[in-house]
C-alpha cells in the first residue's frame, strides 16, 4: 500500500485542527525568515473543527532570531488561551483572543516543547537547565528528568503524555559543545 505524502502545510494545518489540535502554530515560514509568527486556524465552536478554508491568522510576530525559534504552542482550554515559547528571549507567552499577546513566565531556562499532563499541571523541556520540569498546580516546580543514567541530559526538545500518563520527551545533541559520549 502506497501513501500520498504530499499535503501541504495549509491542509495539515486544518489535519490538526479536525483532530482536536486548534488552534495550531505554522513556524516553517518564519524559520525562512529567521523570526517566528504564532498562527492560528481558530475553531468555530467548540464543537466542531475549522473548515480548511478558515484562513490562517498572524497573531504576534518578533519571536525567536538565530538562536532559537517560538515554539511548542499548546492551547489551555480552560483558560481560553494559547501560550508558546519565545526559545531565544527565555519567555513563555501567552495569546489571548481579543486582548493579544503578554508574557506569561520570565526567565523559562530558553523551554522548547510543552504539553499537559493529566492533572492539568504544565511540562517543559529546559535547554539552559538540560531538563524536563513540571509546573505544580500550587506554582512550585518539579524536575522530572535531567540525567540518564548518571550523565545529564543532552538538550530536551519536545514532550508528550501518553494516554496512561507516560511522558515521553525528546534529547537531541544540539549544543555547540562537543557531544558527551554515553557508556
Amino acid at each position: 500500500m502506497h501513501l500520498k505524502h504530499d499535503i501541504s502545510r495549509r491542509q495539515m494545518l486544518a489535519i490538526s485542527a479536525a483532530a482536536g489540535a486548534s488552534p495550531s502554530v505554522a513556524p516553517s515560514a518564519a524559520h525562512r525568515r529567521r523570526r517566528e509568527s504564532a498562527s492560528s486556524s481558530w475553531r468555530r465552536s467548540s464543537t466542531r473543527s475549522s473548515p480548511t478554508t478558515e484562513p490562517i491568522k498572524d497573531l504576534a510576530d518578533g519571536f525567536g532570531g538565530p538562536l532559537g525559534p517560538a515554539e511548542g504552542p499548546l492551547w489551555w482550554k480552560e483558560g481560553g488561551y494559547l501560550l508558546f515559547n519565545d526559545i531565544h528571549n527565555s519567555r513563555r507567552m501567552k495569546f489571548m483572543p481579543g486582548q493579544g499577546v503578554s508574557i506569561d513566565l520570565e526567565p523559562t531556562n530558553r523551554a522548547n516543547g510543552i504539553t499537559r499532563d493529566q492533572q492539568g499541571r504544565l511540562l517543559s523541556c529546559e535547554h539552559d537547565t538540560r531538563r524536563v520540569t513540571r509546573r505544580e498546580l500550587d506554582g512550585s516546580l518539579t524536575v522530572l528528568a535531567n540525567s540518564f543514567q548518571g550523565r545529564r541530559l543532552n538538550r530536551p526538545n519536545d514532550v508528550v503524555v501518553k494516554s496512561d500518563g507516560a511522558i515521553y520527551f525528546t534529547d537531541p545533541w544540539t549544543l555547540l559543545t562537543p557531544q558527551e559520549q554515553w557508556t
